[in-house]
């Protein structure tokens, strides 16, 4: 008896881990094939997408290409046809004067650099200093005159003045003296000038 029993535990657990074996995958089939497909259909559809996407992008590439080699062609020939038939408007004209004057209106010469120097038309000589005068002060005042193109006193620069009293009466004078202005080519262009008053106790 004991035997018999012994053999039927036997065949009753190796049956039993059978069914076990035979049962799993069928049990993992049911519950698992959705989870699966669904997993599957995720990882596979978006490679599907970059590669038509990489599909679309490149024939887009391929016609804009297409498109910018053609308007670069008709371009191209609008372009030569302009060169060939504009005619050149400055040649032989009086304009040329006005291109060179425009050039140099905010050139400033220095003295000997232009073909003609500014020259002193009307020039008034400044009253000595009262205060200047009564203190026994008299001296050279040396001055760089900037003269713009119509003649005129644009600026003062002193260098040196016996005392600082002197500045003011002798710019507001020098500011109305008159100049022949310089010429450079032909055009009429500014220069700095350098002048000399010299302030003597006898005036």
């Amino acid at each position: 008896m004991k035997f018999f029993t012994a053999i039927l535990k036997i065949i009753l657990s190796f049956g039993f881990t059978i069914l076990l074996f035979i049962s799993l995958p069928l049990i993992y089939r049911l519950l698992g094939s959705d989870l699966l497909a669904r997993k599957a259909d995720m990882q596979a559809s978006p490679v599907v997408m970059k590669f038509e996407q990489k599909k679309e992008e490149k024939k887009k590439v391929e016609k804009v290409k297409h498109r910018q080699v053609k308007s670069r062609s008709t371009s191209n020939r609008s372009r030569s046809f302009s060169m060939k038939f504009s005619p050149d408007l400055g040649v032989g004209t009086s304009d040329g004067v006005a291109v060179e004057e425009q050039n140099l209106e905010n050139v400033i010469f220095e003295e000997g650099e232009a073909d003609v120097s500014a020259v002193p038309i009307s020039r008034t000589m400044p009253p000595f200093p009262r205060r200047a005068r009564e203190a026994g002060i008299g001296g050279v005042v040396e001055m760089i005159l900037l003269i713009d193109r119509k003649g005129r006193v644009a600026h003062v620069e002193f260098v040196k003045v016996p005392h600082a009293m002197f500045k003011k009466p002798v710019k507001k004078v020098v500011m109305q003296w008159k100049f022949k202005p310089a010429i450079n080519k032909g055009v009429p262009v500014k220069m700095r000038v350098r002048q000399n008053i010299e302030f003597t106790m006898d005036q």
